[in-house]
């Protein structure tokens, strides 16, 4: 065919070198934004009260001479606290750290040696996580009822046996599907595997984030610091010095931590802006993910990109260069879109909450969040389809969303089982890992009176460090996923075939119709199956 070895079928994979940029509006408005909740958070501290720290201690808010009653406000109180009994902790934190130090730098690099287990098993074993998250769906809810049968509950244990063989069922019905995922996430692993440098370039993206996100965090902390203290508007009685109480007679704090007017708008402008820009970092990741597996997916057997692990860096570094460059406008673009989806759904779940009993809101309800859930969906696939052929945002979306109506919309059980799977072995490999660390630990500390104590809280922030590091490489598995897809449906719309061994798995997707071939006029033909132009890998 002629094809470019680096870039595939002709008119697929755009080079990612000397690419224009696109949508640099929402590069500048994103800076705006940024730099204006920067100078915010300065201002607010600039504005603090020295004295909060001191302030907002109880022994100061329970004195009722510190807010005389002709000093009460109108303004929001954020700190109105109840008096509180301090019983004191039986567990000592200097002994803790004394004994535990090791055992918590042990907890990080075995959190680590199970992502790298979690990966292995994806590439090379992924029938038996396949297992495992399928086994835990029946086996949870058949011990749960079980137990409650023999507990005489009947009540509660008939309905947890019908759910267990529902889902029994469920997946003895899809298990050609489940078959099909198997090897998806066989995909998904090999192409990890043969990019391993996506691993630190996604840490980098998360570690630039932190140092973007800390001044709007210290915007959003010095904040809360400009205020007063105001009486208390539940104290409604003082029996004695140091003593309030309310209506009802309960002990209560004299007084309260009153913010200023600017507090809220100025918090409200640091909690989006912090929101936009994790969106920022998450389509970073995703476009720097597709650009580096479109580039290992296009390029041909012959060509030494395709090798397990060769040019990785030159694929990843290409592809994180291009994110942070001619792609950075469109990636803030999807962020907002993102971003504006997450905060109307918080405002959805509120209103729910207060319309619980509303069946018409409920089914309203219901039917936004599946129009929120494909506007996501949407917007990681147009993402996926700029890092390929380098289109701004708005043309991108609009190619992806007749992609996956031609391509995708009937196989979306297909696309269901993968993040239900890698979430159950992740958190069963968390639970095994922290459960290890748990029982080592209480042995090593059997001559502790708080040895149990400490080995629980080891054990928990292990599950904590294993779960975070195993949700790390499943968003990497299915950004892997879902580029590979995009990649094998351009390829047939292109009439190729990149990769035979992808085509081999993908082929049996069950919305995969007969290639759909672009007219020069704008129309789509069917065509027939093109013979293999790539050697299988």
């Amino acid at each position: 065919m002629g094809n470019n070895p680096a870039s595939g079928p002709p008119g697929v994979m755009v080079p990612l070198a000397n690419r224009p940029r696109r949508d640099n509006g929402w590069t500048l408005a994103w800076v705006i934004v940024y730099l204006g909740t920067v100078a915010a958070g300065v201002a607010t501290f600039l504005n603090r009260n020295v004295n909060f720290a001191s302030q907002i201690s109880p022994d100061y808010l329970n004195d009722p001479a510190h807010c005389p009653s002709g000093a009460a406000s109108g303004r929001r109180s954020l700190l109105g606290m109840r008096a509180m009994d301090d019983d004191g902790d039986p567990l000592s934190l200097d002994e803790f750290m004394s004994v535990a130090l090791y055992w918590l730098v042990g907890s990080v690099v075995g959190a680590l040696l199970v992502g790298m287990l979690f990966v292995a098993l994806v590439s090379r074993n992924p029938k038996l996580l396949v297992g495992v998250a399928i086994s835990l769906q029946i086996a949870l809810p058949l011990a749960a009822g079980t137990g409650a049968l023999f507990a005489g509950s009947l009540g509660g244990g008939i309905p947890l046996l019908l759910l267990a063989g529902a889902v029994a069922l469920l997946f003895w019905m899809w298990r050609e599907q489940l078959s099909l995922v198997c090897e998806l996430l066989g995909v998904s692993g090999t192409g990890l595997r043969e990019n391993l440098g996506l691993v630190g370039a996604t840490i980098a993206v998360h570690a630039g984030l932190m140092v973007l996100c800390a001044p709007l965090l210290m915007a959003t902390l010095s904040a809360v610091t400009n205020g007063h203290v105001a009486p208390n508007p539940s104290a409604a009685a003082s029996p004695g010095p140091g003593q309030c109480t309310d209506a009802e007679g309960n002990e209560v704090m004299c007084c309260e931590w009153s913010v200023d007017g600017h507090v809220a708008p100025v918090m409200t402008l640091a909690m989006a802006t912090l929101l936009w820009t994790s969106f920022i970092a998450s389509q970073v990741r995703t476009f720097t993910v597709a650009a580096t597996i479109a580039q290992w997916y296009f390029a041909p057997v012959v060509d030494p990109m395709k090798g397990p692990g060769a040019r990785s860096g030159s694929r990843v570094g290409s592809a994180l260069g291009a994110a942070l460059g001619p792609a950075f406008g469109s990636l803030c673009f999807g962020a907002l879109i993102l971003t504006a989806v997450s905060m109307l759904r918080s405002a959805l779940e509120e209103l729910k909450k207060k319309a619980s009993d509303n069946i018409f809101f409920y089914c309203l309800f219901v039917l936004v969040q599946y129009l929120f859930t494909i506007v996501e969906m949407v917007t990681k696939f147009a993402t996926v389809r700029c890092a390929i052929t380098g289109e701004a945002f708005w043309a991108a979306t609009r190619g992806v969303a007749t992609l996956l109506e031609r391509a995708f919309l009937d196989s979306f059980g297909v696309w269901w089982f993968p993040p239900m799977i890698l979430q159950m072995c992740g958190l069963v490999l968390s639970a095994l890992w922290s459960a290890v660390v748990y029982f080592a630990a209480a042995a090593s500390w059997s001559g502790l009176s708080n040895g149990r104590g400490y080995a629980g809280i080891v054990a928990a922030v292990s599950f904590v460090l294993s779960w975070l590091v195993l949700s790390f490489f499943a968003a990497l598995l299915l950004d892997i996923v879902d580029t590979v897809f995009v990649c094998f449906a351009m390829d047939r719309d292109a009439a190729a075939v990149s990769r035979a061994d992808v085509h081999a798995v993908y082929n049996r997707l069950p919305s995969v119709k007969p290639i759909v071939i672009e007219q020069p006029g704008g129309g789509y033909a069917i065509g027939q199956a093109p013979q293999q132009q790539y050697a299988s890998v």
